[in-house]
């Protein structure tokens, strides 16, 4: 239809230029721009024709992979567009979660802390000792929930960044159930519900960290017995499972509703905040992290008759576990001599606590608030063990204890650093900087002491002769 117009055209004796596709001498059918002319002849009609042909194929290849690039172009564009609205949903979503769970942890934090201060504020005008041992005994597991909250914390922030530490060894799985029920017997006898542990037959070990997988089965038990009504049942317990074994915590609760289980081991989500019965809402989140560091897997499902079950499934352990004695570290650390001790800490309030609890168990302590106070101290008095707080004022803590292995010139010298860091390499810059143990804030006043009487044994033992740090202590070679 275009040659005909175009020859029309040319019979009429106009000029025409025109795009089209014409037979190429090499065989093919190439695109060319053709200018075309009528030749007049005497009479004025046309005689003849004079065209000019320019062969544009390339451009047009161009033209066409051009046009093509756009139309993939725009399609990315809206891909892409489709994907930024989705996860700025998702962000949303999340910063509105994140909210959410910060508004629940602040109030689950402020909780047992009021109940600390309110303990200690009434104690002051309290006379009865039996009055006195129930508020103390209050501000006791009020302090021990505020802690479990805040390792829950630091837990899960540890397991997003890949920190968390683990100790894989063999483990008894009916050991670790009683364990884990030992540990909530008594809010389950305050609760009044009854709170079971067993095993399917004999099982073989499995391989976990003992204290990760504790936590596990305590975070699923606690859950259990936070919604359980009175007088109701919880169970853990341990079977077998192909390749490894199949812990459970089962309940009679109402269990967990169909629009809600995609929720459960989201982290910054909650099912029933008002519901809740203290906890920081991480106890899920952080056991599926667990359970996957160690090569196994958690989930939920409903019991038969009414309930939940949450189940943890860990691999065999290839070696049988060691047995084990229970320590007695009390006992033990009693039985080691005291002396003096240098003791380096800021805050005025817990270097007067360590210093006065050290000094009632008989050691000479000598106290100091920076760095530059504790240099004077250890040279002037030369003590065989120390206590140093990293965060120091100036400078700061793992410089200290440097300098003091220098001072020391070879001699022993025991040093515990203490902080409120409780990441593994904290305790990995402690050792490097020079010290033999590594305790997190809040300790125990037992505890510093018990490490501080160990050390001191050491380093009585080693003043016999040259010593060399082995372990994180120093030994006798």
């Amino acid at each position: 239809d275009q040659r005909l117009d175009v020859l029309r055209s040319l019979l009429e004796g106009h000029s025409v230029v025109f795009e089209g596709r014409l037979p190429h001498r090499e065989g093919k059918v190439a695109w060319a721009i053709v200018s075309a002319s009528p030749i007049l002849g005497p009479d004025g009609a046309p005689s003849g024709f004079f065209a000019m042909c320019t062969d544009i194929t390339r451009r047009r290849e161009a033209e066409t992979a051009l046009r093509d690039l756009n139309r993939d172009l725009e399609d990315r564009v809206r891909e892409r567009t489709a994907e930024l609205e989705n996860a700025n949903t998702e962000l949303a979503r999340a910063l509105r979660a994140r909210e959410d769970f910060l508004a629940s942890i602040s109030h689950e934090l402020r909780t047992p802390l009021a109940s600390i201060l309110g303990a200690i504020e009434t104690l002051h005008d309290v006379d009865d000792p039996a009055r006195r041992g129930y508020l103390l005994e209050l501000a006791d597991r009020n302090g021990r929930q505020l802690l479990s909250l805040i390792e829950d914390v630091l837990d899960f922030a540890r397991g997003r960044a890949g920190r968390l530490s683990f100790q894989p060894t063999p483990v008894d799985a009916l050991e670790a159930v009683r364990a884990a029920a030992q540990t909530l017997e008594i809010q389950a006898d305050r609760d009044r519900i009854r709170l079971t542990a067993g095993s399917e037959g004999r099982l073989a070990p499995v391989f976990a960290d003992p204290v990760r997988l504790r936590q596990i089965l305590t975070n699923f038990a606690n859950n259990a017995l936070r919604y359980a009504a009175s007088g109701g049942e919880v169970e853990i317990s341990a079977c077998h499972d192909p390749g490894g074994v199949r812990f459970e915590v089962r309940d009679r609760g109402a269990g967990v509703p169909v629009s809600d289980r995609s929720k459960l081991f989201q982290p910054f989500v909650q099912l029933d905040p008002s519901a809740r019965k203290g906890g920081a809402g991480l106890g899920l989140a952080l056991s599926r992290q667990l359970a996957q560091a160690m090569g196994g897997e958690v989930g939920y499902e409903d019991r038969p008759g009414g309930g939940a079950v949450f189940w943890l499934r860990l691999p065999h352990a290839t070696t049988a576990p060691a047995e084990t004695t229970p320590a007695l570290p009390n006992q033990r650390a009693k039985a080691h001599p005291t002396g003096k001790v240098l003791l380096v800490e800021d805050e005025k309030d817990l270097r007067e606590i360590l210093s006065e609890h050290l000094t009632a168990n008989g050691w000479e302590v000598h106290a100091a608030h920076d760095a530059d106070a504790a240099i004077v101290s250890f040279e002037a008095t030369r003590p065989l063990v120390a206590v140093v707080d990293l965060g120091l004022p100036g400078r700061n803590g793992l410089e200290l204890i440097g300098i003091l292995r220098k001072l020391s010139k070879g001699s022993p010298l025991g040093v515990v650093a203490l902080t409120g860091q409780a990441f593994p390499e904290d305790a990995e810059r402690c050792m490097q900087a020079g010290a033999d143990r590594f305790l997190t804030k809040p300790t125990t006043l037992r505890k510093t002491e018990s490490v501080l009487r160990e050390l001191h044994a050491l380093m009585i033992g080693s003043e016999s002769g040259d010593g060399e740090r082995v372990d994180g202590a120093m030994a006798p070679q």
